[in-house]
């Protein structure tokens, strides 16, 4: 993954170094450069102030729940165009609003009656992985795996109801200005195609061997989605 050079990119890096330059909401230290590979890098903030990349109003209530949750924050959650933090000051305040959620979410999703906590009462889940290993990513004996770190997560999910009483999980893949190359390194290659393989293609999976498709964070998602769909319909519809 590369932050990119994209003229989207370009002007968001613009625009993120003149709000940190002049809000209030970072502290002398926030504003001075971070390290990247040893050198100061602007688009970074120093690894004591990272969490002023938060939006005030959530920074201690995202710490806490990442730290209740054991979740893993991104190594790059300290690049002020990190999409982690990016879904996290977008949806994280939205959660304390029903109201303010559904608007947010109604113009892509359509028709929505009311969100149903996903997680104890949280009405937005982050980083969420589901109950089981549905795509066989678990470490060891026990397959143990955190969220966040080295297993398809969901950068944020929601569980909602349809007007006609249906009930649907919704898992959110956020991204900001990345981009991905195209060339899968052969060692990442072997390894998902031993973890998804048998799940991924058809028959037993939704995705054509023949179309050359990479599996990168969509893919896995929408593999986890599917998985997720067809072992949990006691929980919801789709």
């Amino acid at each position: 993954m590369r932050y990119g050079r994209s003229p989207f990119a370009v002007a968001e890096q613009a625009r993120q170094d003149v709000f940190r330059a002049s809000s209030d909401t970072f502290t002398k230290v926030g504003r001075e450069p971070g390290l990247y590979r040893g050198a100061p890098h602007a688009a970074y903030l120093c690894a004591g102030a990272w969490y002023e990349n938060l939006f005030p109003e959530i920074r201690v209530e995202a710490l806490e729940y990442f730290a209740r949750h054991d979740i893993a924050w991104h190594s790059d959650a300290n690049h002020v165009r990190s999409s982690q933090v990016c879904c996290i000051n977008f949806f994280m305040p939205l959660r304390r609003s029903e109201p303010a959620l559904i608007a947010a979410l109604e113009p892509a999703l359509g028709p929505i009656t009311k969100i149903i906590p996903i997680e104890n009462r949280d009405l937005v889940a982050f980083e969420w992985i589901g109950e089981a290993d549905y795509l066989n990513e678990g470490i060891g004996p026990l397959h143990q795996r955190r969220r966040g770190e080295h297993c398809t997560s969901a950068d944020a999910a929601v569980r909602l109801e349809r007007p006609d009483g249906s009930i649907e999980t919704v898992l959110i893949e956020w991204k900001y200005t990345e981009t991905y190359s195209s060339v899968t390194q052969n060692e990442r290659r072997r390894e998902r195609l031993q973890r998804y393989g048998k799940i991924a293609f058809w028959p037993d999976g939704p995705l054509r061997r023949d179309l050359g498709l990479r599996l990168d964070h969509v893919a896995a998602s929408k593999l986890a989605a599917d998985d997720l769909n067809v072992r949990e319909r006691r929980v919801f519809d789709r």
